[in-house]
């Protein structure tokens, strides 16, 4: 094979491996707020169970939804919620750790996934979130704002004969207590409990 020919299939080779890796990204990231998607949370999710389940180690998981998130953006727009959503995740990810990942699961609610963090130290993480947002003022093309929220949490332990099966468990379960934080308003944070499962969980 000739050097050209040899160059040639070089450079479509490295065009491919660049296009994959955008792909992927693109998968990873939403290309509208940078913020690590659903997909990204749900894969990272699987793995750090698995992990979990190998080392005996907990994991964490906690949902910040944003009140308002309707009015916001009636009276902004849907730029405006975006970059604010974006602000909120930079903050979160500020005040987490490294290892810990911060996604949009919906357009006004984020996950923090918390690697080897048991219950108190999970709800000690959400109050803390919840408190610094609260006294945080976003600064975004639309002026100041400042925001409330709620949050829910969920664990997964490895001496829980009741630990959920699956991430996707994990999430639903996080779900409920979010649901529960909500309903008893701005700046609540509920854990997921027994009584969460009246019914069955699927």
């Amino acid at each position: 094979m000739s050097d050209t020919r040899v160059k040639a299939l070089k450079a479509h080779i490295a065009s491919l491996e660049a296009r994959i890796e955008r792909l992927s990204r693109l998968a990873y990231v939403d290309e509208r707020t940078g913020i690590y998607t659903w997909r990204a949370l749900r894969d990272w999710g699987a793995r750090e169970l698995a992990r979990a389940r190998l080392y005996g180690r907990p994991l964490g998981l906690v949902l910040l939804h944003v009140h308002g998130w309707r009015e916001i953006n009636e009276v902004y727009g849907a730029a405006c919620g975006e970059e604010l959503i974006t602000a909120l995740a930079e903050l979160c990810d500020t005040l987490t750790r490294p290892v810990d990942v911060v996604a949009l699961v919906e357009a006004d609610t984020l996950a923090v996934l918390l690697p080897e963090q048991v219950t108190p130290q999970v709800f000690e993480v959400a109050a803390h979130l919840v408190d610094r947002i609260h006294v945080s003022t976003f600064l975004t093309w639309f002026g100041e704002l400042h925001i409330t929220v709620c949050a829910g949490m969920a664990e997964w332990h490895p001496a829980d004969g009741g630990a959920p099966r699956d991430f996707a468990e994990l999430v639903a379960r996080a779900s409920r207590a979010l649901e529960r934080a909500h309903t008893r308003g701005e700046g609540y944070v509920v854990a997921w409990s027994r009584d969460d499962a009246i019914g069955g969980e699927g």
